[in-house]
């Protein structure tokens, strides 16, 4: 627990799809889940975790990028946002740097690092943290407060 407090002290810089700079978690509203994917293998696992919790609010979407050559990174960004519909850009973040602490921060293991992990945050720390598959959308409602 301690860790968790200590990274989310920091603010990582992000990009969003339209190229706009912010400052993560500080875009965040007081409780939201953010959908985290580290690696190319992770786009599948996390599509399904998208689809499977669209409807529930307060979901934001991570892409690490930092793996990715620095040239490739803007015809990445494009890529994706031509996927996802102009309205929901805001919820989607790229972060370039600082990937290994966003692993620590949603405890990624090496094991499953093409799965995609999900961050329950709460006044902009991050409180618990899951692998997507091994969620159900009640559980993720529970911890929004809403019903579905």
């Amino acid at each position: 627990m301690i860790l968790l407090l200590w990274l989310n002290a920091w603010a990582f810089e992000i990009k969003h799809l339209d190229g706009t700079k912010g400052l993560f978690p500080d875009e965040l509203p007081d409780r939201a889940w953010v959908m985290f994917g580290f690696t190319r293998g992770s786009q599948k696992a996390s599509t399904q975790c998208s689809e499977k919790f669209k409807d529930i609010l307060g979901g934001y979407s991570g892409i690490v990028l930092e793996g990715a050559p620095f040239f490739l990174r803007g015809m990445i960004r494009r890529s994706i946002g031509g996927d996802i519909p102009k309205k929901n850009w805001p919820s989607v973040f790229i972060f370039e740097h600082d990937a290994d602490a966003l692993k620590k921060m949603v405890g990624f293991d090496k094991k499953q690092e093409d799965a995609s992990y999900v961050g329950f945050f709460e006044n902009k720390q991050c409180v618990r943290y899951a692998l997507c598959y091994t969620l159900d959308a009640k559980q993720i409602c529970d911890f929004m407060k809403v019903t579905k």
